[in-house]
């Protein structure tokens, strides 16, 4: 089985391998007349890129070595054409860059909502059973300690699933899935 190139950028890339795709060209922006076109990232890490030019596309290949580099996140992209200092946004978009397994599979890759977004859950989780403590403040020496109220937990918790919603789905809530609810 032969590998082919998929065309277009893709939504979803891992760090650590590989990025390839091709792109045809803009057509105010020909390569037959020199224009060369550049991808630009940013997000926690930044970086930029060059696609190989052929007759009127161009196949972008990042090689496994430089995007290990690239940390786990959201990042912005845009396609630039460039001929004689003259630079024009041709296109950009968003790419999610998970982590490279084979290097961090020991480390914890949440996201900071995500891990507050477990920390409100177990909260909740813990009062429902019981588990958590049966007191509503407490008092060490000088100090007092309040906890939330439950209204402010799935107030919390709502925040923070939106928050890990968008950071899934490229900055976008995900599609709203209506249920019909029958009489």
């Amino acid at each position: 089985m032969t590998y082919q190139t998929p065309i277009g950028e893709p939504s979803a890339l891992r760090a650590g391998t590989t990025w390839n795709w091709k792109r045809v060209e803009s057509g105010d922006f020909p390569i037959a007349d020199g224009w060369t076109y550049t991808y630009y990232l940013t997000g926690k890490t930044s970086l930029s890129f060059a696609g190989v030019n052929a007759t009127t596309d161009f196949t972008v290949t990042v090689a496994a070595t430089t995007t290990a580099a690239v940390a786990a996140g959201n990042y912005a992209w845009e396609l630039r054409a460039s001929l004689s200092g003259a630079v024009y946004i041709v296109d950009s978009g968003a790419f999610d860059v998970t982590a490279d397994v084979n290097v961090t599979a020991a480390s914890d890759q949440r996201t900071v909502a995500e891990k507050n977004l477990a920390l409100v859950e177990a909260e909740m989780a813990a009062r429902i059973t019981g588990d958590g403590s049966a007191h509503d403040s407490y008092t060490i020496g000088t100090r007092q300690l309040n906890k939330l109220p439950m209204a402010e937990l799935r107030t919390m918790r709502a925040v923070y699933a939106a928050e890990v919603q968008r950071q899934r789905f490229g900055g976008r809530l995900p599609p709203y899935l209506a249920w019909s609810v029958r009489p």
